[in-house]
Parts: structure tokens; sequence; C-alpha cells
């Protein structure tokens, strides 16, 4: 663990202390060797606190100081407005994770607090050392920036979820939003750096090829459309607008069939193109949403809205008839108790399936053995086998009706196929726990279970065979499809 105090290249002289009302602080003295760059040196009685941990809620809060040696704000508040950066505890007494154990009294005392702790486990993005007086890291001053020239607020205090809002002089952001944030914000400066690093070593290849007798070279943008925007602004190319870009489009719009017939390969390679954007686009938002505490609405939102993922479930064509069918009336579009997620169809045979979408929370097994090594299956799972089941047998008894009062004549239930998406594989080092989802869906006679991660990965897969121009796979025998 990290520790940090004083030493001889200290700023600052740190201790902990108890305030007037018995509140833990970490305050911080300047040394007297350290003096500013115009009005002489600061007073070495004065003190700053730079951490207070509230006696009410255990609410930790951080007043950032300016350390940077001949500034003359040297030992001032950091930033001009925003003064204090507080981390919110649950209103029970309890530390909200990480900071303390979820047992802690709910006395909280200078003695039920270690700042050390504290300071290391505090969420990305943050200066984490007293001696550079805390607050956030450079790359977050746009943040600090915003809030100063937009509102009035002098503190931003971190609290639980995912929410962001702002209270009069308060700004409040959940840690989960937070992280994302800075996550983002970290992909980015990587994506610059390739970029840059792309761009130089075009330039230095180029600057000696003709020496060295070698091919000149031309920068590779990458495909993800962040990647081109820094490496084209790197290799100095004006970049083009959302304007200039809806025009473009257009122009290729109205020319795309004289375009095939002049230049059909380059019609092909664009299209292609085009292809593993999307492509791209859709595994960053799947990847992104996956790891989240999403509900079951969300994930039949974002299959309804990104089908093509959806299309990964299956081993043959199927098109979308309705979502949220009724399939216990006697209309799909009507009201009633048995509603599937999605009623789809094999548009070759008009066979109809249905398909109940879970999370990707949702348990596969129990975390319990049953037996040594053999694992029964969670409870969600298995009443998700027997809803669709059910849904099918309801299905069965009144297609008839349901087909003449819907007026869709273009469906048959020859064989209704059933598939629930839900949960995600269990870990490699749970070999037993993967065996047994795998005897329990590999002898489910009527219901496909398919995992959210294997239809993340079915598209990583086509991604790749995209990109190398592989012929893509036949479809898993051991897969049901609508026939």
């Amino acid at each position: 663990m990290a520790r940090f105090g004083n030493n001889s290249d200290d700023r600052l002289q740190l201790s902990e202390a108890t305030g007037p009302q018995g509140q833990f602080q970490y305050l911080a003295f300047p040394l007297e060797r350290v003096a500013l760059a115009s009005d002489g040196r600061v007073d070495a009685s004065a003190r700053h606190v730079l951490i207070e941990r509230s006696l009410a809620d255990g609410t930790v809060t951080i007043s950032p100081l300016n350390t940077l040696e001949g500034s003359e704000r040297f030992f001032q508040p950091k930033y001009a407005q925003l003064a204090r950066i507080s981390f919110e505890y649950s209103g029970d007494g309890e530390v909200s994770d990480p900071f303390e154990e979820a047992d802690s009294p709910a006395l909280y005392g200078p003695d039920t607090f270690d700042v050390y702790d504290f300071l290391d486990l505090m969420p990305a993005g943050f200066v984490k050392d007293p001696q550079y007086g805390l607050g956030w890291l450079r790359d977050c001053n746009r943040l600090v920036h915003l809030l100063e020239e937009h509102t009035g607020c002098t503190e931003v205090r971190f609290e639980s979820g995912s929410d962001m809002k702002l209270e009069g002089n308060l700004f409040r952001i959940g840690l989960e939003r937070w992280r994302d944030i800075w996550s983002e914000i970290v992909r980015i400066n990587s994506r610059a750096n390739v970029a840059a690093s792309r761009i130089k070593d075009s330039f230095v290849n180029n600057e000696l090829a003709d020496t060295l007798g070698i091919d000149h070279t031309t920068p590779i943008l990458g495909r993800h459309a962040m990647s081109k925007l820094l490496a084209s602004a790197a290799n100095g190319e004006e970049v083009l607008t959302e304007e200039d870009q809806r025009d473009l489009m257009s122009a290729m719009s109205a020319r795309a069939r004289t375009a095939s017939e002049v230049a059909p390969d380059s019609v092909i390679a664009l299209q292609r193109d085009l292809e593993l954007v999307n492509l791209d686009r859709l595994i960053e938002h799947f990847e992104h949403d996956i790891e989240k505490q999403y509900n079951e609405e969300h994930w039949q939102d974002f299959f309804e809205s990104n089908a093509f993922a959806l299309q990964q479930v299956f081993g043959s064509p199927v098109v979308n008839v309705v979502s949220k069918a009724s399939v216990g009336g006697t209309k799909l579009r009507g009201s009633g108790n048995k509603i599937a997620d999605y009623l789809v169809k094999n548009p070759l045979t008009a066979n109809v399936a249905l398909v109940e979408i879970k999370t990707p929370k949702t348990k596969l097994v129990k975390s319990n053995a049953y037996r040594d090594g053999v694992f029964g299956i969670s409870t969600e799972l298995s009443e998700a086998v027997t809803q669709v089941l059910d849904q099918a047998h309801q299905l069965k008894l009144h297609f008839a009706n349901i087909k003449m009062d819907s007026q869709e004549r273009d469906l048959e239930a020859y064989s209704i196929g059933c598939f629930v998406i839900a949960g995600q594989l269990p870990s490699e080092d749970q070999p037993d726990k993967v065996k047994s989802f795998e005897l329990f869906r590999g002898n489910s006679r009527v219901v496909s279970v398919v995992t959210f991660d294997e239809v993340l990965a079915s598209l990583k897969l086509l991604r790749d065979l995209l990109n190398t121009g592989a012929p893509e796979p036949q479809a898993d025998s051991g897969t049901r499809v609508p026939e």
C-alpha cells in the first residue's frame, strides 16, 4: 500500500488532527523554505484542512490545494471556484464501497478512518498524493473549467449510482458515471497516442525512404471514427465538418449506381468499410452495456434497435414479426398476460420462433454445488426456460385465431422454436460450472439457451472474418433454428 508522508523533498508538512466537533482532519502546513513568486514567504503557521470527514454521515471532503513552488497562488485553493470535492456515503451509517468495510461503526470518529487507505482507494482520475494538493488529474481540468464557467458550483459530490445533476452550488455525479467518463478519456488518450505514433512512423519512413531505398508509406488511420479523426489531425489534414460529411454522403448516394459501374471494386471496398464501422460501433455499444446493471427492458430495446445482434442467436435467416407479442390472446399485438419478448419467423418457411430476453447479470447456475462437481441450474434460468415453453404452448393453442385476427397470413407454427438469451458463461477457472451449464442446455430438447457474451463473441468473429475476407463458417449444428 502506498504511504504518503513527509520527507526531504516534500512541499508541505502534513499531520492528522481532530476538528472542533471531534471530526477527523488532515492538515497541510507550508514549509518555511517554500517562497511565493512575488509576495515573500507564506506564514509557516498557516494551515489548510486538506481532508475532513463528517461525524454525521461519514462524508469525506477534499479541499484541493495549490502546492506548486514559485506560484503566486501557492498554498491557496487549487481551483478558482470549486473549493470542495466530497465523497458521500449512504444514509444508514454504513460506508459505501470502496472506502471502508460494510460493518464500520455508525460513529465516524477519527479512530474509524485511515487516510492512507482512503487515498489509495479513491477512484481513478484523481491526484492521490497530498504533497501535490489532491484534486483531479490534469486531463480532468476541462471538467473544472466547464463547471466554473457555466455554473456557480463550489462543490462536486461523488455518490453511488450513475446520475448527474446540478443543485444550486452543488454538482452531484454518480461514481459509475464518473468511471465511464474517465475510462473514455483514457481511451481517447490511447487512440491519440496510437494515431500520433502512426503518423510519426510514416513521416520518418518517408524522410529516409529515398536514401535507404525503401518504399514510401501512407499513414494508417484506423477504422474507429475517433482514431481516424485524431490521425487525420496529427497528419495536418483538414477534418470535414458534419455538414460536409452529410453533403458527401448525399452525393455518394445519388451517384451510387454510376460509381458501381465505373469503379465496382472501390464501391465494394467502401461498402465493406461502412459495414465494419457499423459493426465496430455495435460491438463497442454491446461491450459497454454488458457491464452495466441494465434491466430486461433495456436489453429488449437494445435488440430491437440492433436487430443484427439478435440475428447472431439463429443459424438461419430470421425477421422480426413483432416485439412484446401477445401469444395467449387473439391478436399478436393485443394485451394479455402471456407476452413474449420477440416473435420472429424464418422468411423462407414462415415458421415462427419465440425469444425470451433476460440480462447479462442473470445467473446461469447456482453458487453452491449440488454434488461434487455438479451445479444446479439457477432459478432465474429455469424460470425463463419454463416461461418460453409456456408461451410456445399458448401460441400453439391459439395460433389459428391469432393468425386470422392479426391478419398475419404469412406465419406458420410447424415447430415453434424457443430461444432464451441470458447471463454470461462462467469463467474459465470454474470448469464444473461450465460443464453443468453445457450439460443442461445440450440436453434441452426444445429450448436453445444463448448467453450474452456468446452473442458478443459472434459479432467479434464476424468482424474478424470481414477484416480478413475469410468465408463465414456454417451454423453450429447444435443450435436449433426456425425451420
